[in-house]
């Protein structure tokens, strides 16, 4: 295979619509980042990050002190949390507009990276929150440049336009976009992910699963996105063992988060639809549920919903984990079957009655799904007809008993 030429220790610079530094070691990187800032006469940031990861991966620390070193003030706000909120975007941009903060530094996972998107394009403006972002008041003319610092592998936010959203007192997960959410600078250190829990190594993977199946089998899907999808499938499939085995092994880390870089790839040039427009009104209602559980649960049942019309795409695509597969329509069960068998040997066996999502509650979640407005992109872009029985379908698939068995 192709990695085995990769020098994971050699940082290299990738470039698509922002500019990566890729491999371990690229942490050391923001020195120069910090340079090119200060050649610019900024030297007032605001750092993101949520409650433990930038600490416990020493990302802060080590950043700190290039801060320190080329004498730049900051204010930190480390609040993010899964899901991010409104509340906490808003929250960080006050904080920034007192501190007199120029650019924002993000140390975190999408999380992090999506809320720190928000805040880099409300920064300039005054009088703007995070609302006004997504129910088209107000539209982004300009952004304060964008460092994200990834310490993680799977929503690939960190190479896409897209943000999503909390919002608490609407009940609703929205997905925000506009060409400003493009990072100017991103770091990413395969080594700072060591300290990720296994929940989230696995949980990451499905993300970045999920935007390689609905990047390559969506009305825009274009030869790049089946390329990408095709890329990071083979990836995931490889390499998560691998990271699960043994929390040293740094290539498989490296692996890991380069499939996740072309996930956010895959879904710029493609987009996702139904699992993670489905995924959203879960979190919507139980806020804790973690993005990567519900796709996993989902996924199985969107593949079986889609495969009759996207089977030749989906067979090449899942040929690591179902390999027979010709892409006939009869074969949906049996893409969806081996699907879920890969999932559940993952070590995410849950199904969704076992999240405490019961049929009774699928006219609320089909209805979320409806009537939340940053969802009609999803909506429009979506393999089969998106109608309210065929998201019926998928929920009521989901809470099926395993179909693996």
């Amino acid at each position: 295979m192709w990695t085995k030429g990769v020098d994971i220790y050699s940082v290299r610079e990738i470039r698509t619509k922002t500019d990566i530094l890729f491999g371990i070691g690229a942490l050391s990187c923001m020195d120069n980042i910090l340079a090119v800032l200060a050649g610019r006469n900024i030297k007032n940031v605001l750092v993101l990050t949520g409650k433990t990861g930038a600490k416990s991966s020493r990302a802060w620390q080590q950043i700190r002190m290039c801060l320190e070193e080329k004498e730049f003030t900051w204010a930190l706000y480390d609040k993010i949390t899964p899901n991010p909120t409104a509340e906490s975007v808003d929250e960080a941009v006050q904080l920034g507009q007192e501190s007199g903060a120029e650019a924002v530094i993000a140390i975190g996972g999408g999380s992090v990276i999506d809320a720190a998107k928000c805040v880099s394009v409300l920064l300039p403006v005054r009088g703007k929150k995070c609302i006004d972002l997504s129910d088209g008041t107000f539209t982004a003319e300009k952004n304060v440049p964008l460092i994200v610092v990834n310490l993680t592998h799977g929503s690939g936010s960190e190479n896409n336009a897209f943000a999503m959203i909390f919002f608490k007192d609407l009940k609703e997960k929205r997905v925000l976009y506009t060409p400003l959410f493009y990072p100017w600078k991103v770091v990413c250190d395969p080594a700072l992910t060591l300290t990720l829990p296994k929940e989230q190594i696995r949980y990451g993977a499905m993300v970045m699963v999920n935007h390689a199946l609905e990047s390559s089998t969506n009305s825009r899907s274009n030869p790049m996105s089946l390329m990408l999808a095709h890329e990071v499938m083979h990836l995931a499939v490889k390499y998560l063992p691998v990271a699960e085995k043994d929390k040293t092994d740094l290539e498989a880390r490296y692996f890991l988060m380069y499939a996740s870089l072309l996930a956010g790839m895959a879904s710029d040039n493609g987009s996702s639809h139904f699992a993670q427009l489905l995924a959203n009104p879960l979190a919507a209602m139980k806020p804790d549920l973690p993005h990567g559980l519900g796709l996993s649960i989902l996924m199985p049942a969107v593949v079986k919903k889609i495969y009759p019309e996207h089977g030749k795409s989906l067979a090449a695509i899942l040929s690591p984990v179902v390999p027979d597969l010709e892409g006939r329509a009869d074969e949906a069960e049996d893409a969806a079957a081996g699907l879920e068998t890969w999932i559940s040997c993952c070590g995410i066996p849950e199904k969704l009655r076992e999240i405490v999502f019961l049929r009774e509650n699928i006219d609320e979640l089909v209805n979320i799904s409806y009537n939340i407005p940053s969802y009609s992109l999803l909506l429009s872009v979506s393999p089969t007809e998106c109608s309210r029985e065929a998201i019926r379908s998928i929920f009521d698939d989901a809470l099926t008993p395993d179909r693996s068995k």
